[in-house]
């Protein structure tokens, strides 16, 4: 069952009080993949496969969105929550473009808190912009400076 459930007397009357299972468990890594896989289907469906309740499964979504908290960083770095635990697994970095598509199509991400480092034709030293920079310096029709610059100066 998902739910342990108790009887509650109550003015002479016997109510059952439902409460999940893992209501006061930490999320565990498998629970966070889970939740974060299933996150567009109907929330109180996926709290009730999880054992927990709609409004932990919603806290936790929003958690699992931030990138300051312990449990963004176990979900997208690792079961340890460390950056090195992924630079161990996988040595190849990904691609600038790669990056900027994620930054700029996924919903729980806000362009105005990334920074993008891009080596300039006439400095030695990389400079650094808002990834949501207005591109006044690149010739063409890209509005943004991130999509104006080659993927190769993008560092």
């Amino acid at each position: 069952t998902l739910a342990v459930c108790r009887t509650v007397p109550h003015l002479h009357l016997h109510i059952q009080a439902c409460m999940p299972q893992k209501v006061h468990e930490p999320y565990t890594h498998e629970d966070d993949k889970f939740l974060w896989a299933h996150q567009h289907e109907s929330l109180n469906e996926v709290a009730a496969a999880l054992g927990r309740g709609s409004k932990s499964c919603s806290a936790r979504l929003e958690r699992l969105r931030n990138p300051r908290t312990e449990g963004y960083r176990r979900l997208f770095f690792g079961a340890d929550g460390s950056y090195e635990d992924v630079k161990t697994k996988d040595r190849s970095l990904r691609p600038a473009r790669e990056c900027v598509t994620r930054i700029i199509h996924d919903p729980s991400l806000n362009a105005g808190d990334f920074r993008v480092g891009y080596k300039d034709r006439f400095r030695t030293a990389p400079k650094e912009v808002r990834f949501d920079q207005p591109n006044t310096s690149i010739q063409g029709k890209e509005r943004v400076l991130v999509l104006a610059l080659p993927e190769h100066r993008i560092q």
